[in-house]
């Protein structure tokens, strides 16, 4: 579920004890890009405009306040997972810019999809005692 769809920390806190409890019995690392931090979403609105609107439209149709419960910055994202018993790993999305093969059919600038990959991740969660 991706992290702007959660409303409250506390169903951030279920969504970790479940993954943590299917970790536990099948082993593995939860892969996600979808924990979002304010320091991320305010370069995002530096370089797109249209994503404030866009976020309004989304807490509009869904009568959810999604801007409201983003983690501050990654040190709060790996916090938060360590509490809920996970290390956090990053990883820079522009490690796969040179795999994109969209961007020329979709007609977007290589640069523009650059800047805006810089500040996104993948996280690869891995449970704590499995280290």
């Amino acid at each position: 579920m991706p992290d702007s769809l959660l409303t409250t920390f506390a169903e951030k806190q279920q969504v970790f004890a479940n993954l943590r409890e299917i970790l536990e019995i099948h082993g593995g690392v939860w892969i996600t890009p979808d924990l979002t931090t304010q320091d991320d979403l305010n370069h995002l609105r530096q370089i797109s405009p249209g994503l404030q609107r866009l976020n309004q439209t989304a807490s509009i149709v869904s009568h959810r306040p999604i801007n409201n419960y983003h983690f501050e910055n990654l040190d709060h994202v790996k916090r938060f997972a360590y509490e809920q018993g996970f290390w956090v790993e990053e990883y820079s999305t522009l490690d796969v810019m040179d795999q994109l093969t969209c961007l020329e059919a979709l007609g977007i600038n290589s640069d523009v999809a650059s800047s805006i990959l810089a500040c996104l991740s993948v996280f690869a969660l891995t449970l704590c005692n499995s280290a």
